[in-house]
């Protein structure tokens, strides 16, 4: 990360910030309004949904303090 500006860095950030919301919506939101055929399926689902959407914020919150504001 030190081969970025504060700019690229701020843009990278907020990326991965809409990677994480992406993920949220796709992976938990719309899979409690499903109905899946199996109820593992479900469980799965949420489980990835949680899981990325907190790796997409992990992402953005470590470009976000390497910024210099």
């Amino acid at each position: 990360m030190r081969g970025f500006s504060v700019g690229e860095k701020r843009v990278l950030s907020g990326f991965f910030q809409t990677i994480a919301a992406g993920w949220f919506g796709a992976g938990v939101i719309t899979t409690t309004f499903i109905r899946p055929e199996k109820s593992g399926d479900l469980v799965y689902n949420l489980i990835v949904g949680v899981g990325l959407t907190l790796a997409g914020l992990k992402i953005a919150l470590e470009f976000s303090k390497k910024q210099k504001w």
